[in-house]
């Protein structure tokens, strides 16, 4: 019998051989406990597996019968058990099908368990050498919608035409939080007894805690199929044995004891799978895309050539349309994969190279919430890098009337950088904004323009004298001035009318007051 059993272990390595350059297989970690599966580990990995059956003897009573099996990918088609179970154990299983070929196409293993010595004689306390050396073959298919791997295939020991042919039959159910239930069923002694359990995942799935119950008919029938529940038995009772499984288990590699490639659980590993095919698929249309962005991208930079040539053409919507064009550049470089910097470089500097002839149509772009956000915070960091007065004082009206977030956080940001101050007040206001990104924006920006310039946001003019006495600016760039009282003729041609001014949109700066001539 044990010669029989080295001469098919060899067989089925002498397969796995023929199969290494046609066989590929994706791996995981099975959560089931009592019958094969068609499941292999990835390579180098190492399963050690410590539990203990515990079941009650009619008279010896209580007994515990522990157990020991280490499981190691010699490659990722090929695992090997080796065990104790009352003596040395061996297993081997090599992968033939895998479900990554084909949709449709499900798990196949074949195997050998059992070699030397049973473990599942040893925890029913049989010493029978019969049941040793048993061959199988083990089918797998997920379902993964409901998050549920079903296991079938065949048992059998040739050698003992009574064991000649067990079907077996699994559902493994995954509930998420490293959470597994499997229900087992397989044919022994022409008998089928069914088991049930539950495991915990835990620490990256690096350790799994197991409990089950086994021969659950038995645990609640007697032999007249009445109701007897208990895990008490006698060997007159048939081979089975009611009782309790624990175990726990360790996944790790030899190498690096670290990585926990092929550990996670299966509902996982296929959505990385998928990710990973989705991500190659995007790669595969950028590289037939490359050609026509390039295209694209030569005849935006012709058009530029022929709008600085043709001085004629320097309209408000040709500028509007040339910053459309170079912001759509800029985002495409952005997006591209891999990422160019000197692309984005280039981009940033054809267009701030317009500087103050563009500044109009980039606040246009920068307060139209039609356009892309995108596009709009893209605008507003162009502002900054031209960082002239008048792309500053354009800043600022966006400041004061953006409305979203993101776009404000960039206007903050592009201000900071050119160390305006004119816009401290605003970001004072803008540092207690329910919004804790913009709030806190405004906070740092403020902070350090204060530490660096020595300046302090303006306050509100407080008096009505005051208010009377000065007009405060309201468009930066602009010299506005007001007049002195008493010193002005009362002629009504040089008489200097104070506007209404909505105090919120005003950017307090006192300013000297100047005599009319």
């Amino acid at each position: 019998m044990k010669r029989f059993g080295r001469i098919f272990v060899l067989l089925i390595f002498i397969t796995t051989v023929l199969l290494i350059n046609t066989v590929t297989a994706a791996t995981r970690w099975s959560a089931l406990h009592w019958v094969p599966d068609a499941d292999l580990l990835d390579n180098n990995a190492i399963v050690a597996d410590v539990n203990t059956f515990i079941f009650t003897d009619s008279i010896d009573g209580t007994v515990l019968k522990p157990g020991l099996l280490l499981s190691y990918s010699v490659a990722r088609w090929v695992n090997i058990d080796i065990g104790y179970a009352g003596d040395v154990t061996f297993g081997l299983k090599t992968r033939i099908l895998g479900e990554e070929t084909q949709s449709w196409v499900p798990s196949l293993a074949v195997g050998i368990r059992g070699c030397f010595s049973s473990r599942e004689m040893y925890y029913y306390d049989n010493d029978d050498d019969k049941f040793t050396n048993e061959l199988y073959c083990a089918f797998a298919k997920s379902i993964e919608p409901i998050r549920l791997r079903l296991h079938f295939g065949v048992l059998s020991i040739p050698s003992y035409q009574r064991e000649a042919f067990n079907p077996f039959i699994a559902f493994e159910k995954y509930f998420g939080g490293g959470v597994y239930a499997t229900i087992e069923m397989n044919r022994r002694d022409k008998d089928f007894i069914p088991s049930v359990f539950a495991s915990w995942r835990f620490w990256n799935s690096r350790f799994e805690i197991s409990a089950g119950a086994v021969a659950l008919t038995k645990m609640f029938l007697d032999k007249e199929s009445k109701f007897d529940a208990g895990i008490v038995s006698t060997p007159a009772e048939g081979l089975a044995r009611p009782g309790i499984y624990v175990g726990v288990r360790f996944n790790g590699t030899f190498t690096n004891i670290g990585n926990i490639g092929g550990l996670e659980p299966l509902e996982t590993k296929v959505r990385k799978h998928e990710r990973e095919i989705e991500r190659l698929r995007y790669d595969v249309d950028s590289l037939n895309d490359a050609h026509n962005k390039d295209k694209m991208r030569i005849r935006i930079l012709d058009s530029t050539v022929a709008v600085l040539v043709d001085s004629t053409l320097r309209s408000k919507d040709h500028y509007h349309r040339i910053v459309m064009d170079k912001l759509n550049s800029l985002r495409v470089f952005y997006s591209q994969e891999p990422f160019e910097p000197e692309l984005v470089k280039k981009g940033y500097s054809e267009i701030t190279g317009y500087r103050n002839e563009i500044v109009p149509a980039l606040l246009a772009i920068s307060l139209n919430i039609g356009v892309d956000k995108k596009i709009r915070k893209l605008a507003v960091s162009v502002l900054g890098r031209i960082g002239t007065g008048k792309a500053l004082d354009a800043l600022i009206d966006i400041l004061s009337q953006a409305k979203e977030a993101d776009i404000r956080i960039e206007t903050i940001i592009g201000l900071g950088d050119n160390k305006e101050t004119r816009a401290l007040y605003l970001m004072k206001k803008l540092a207690n904004d329910p919004d804790d990104a913009l709030a806190f924006t405004a906070r740092e920006v403020s902070k350090k323009l204060e530490v660096h310039t020595g300046s302090t946001a303006p306050e509100k003019t407080a008096s009505k004298k005051e208010s009377q006495q000065y007009v405060p600016e309201t468009k930066i760039g602009t010299n506005s001035t007001s007049v002195k009282p008493g010193t002005a003729k009362d002629d009504t041609a040089n008489k200097v009318v104070r506007p209404e001014i909505p105090s919120d949109s005003i950017i307090w700066e006192p300013l000297e007051p100047a005599v009319v001539q």
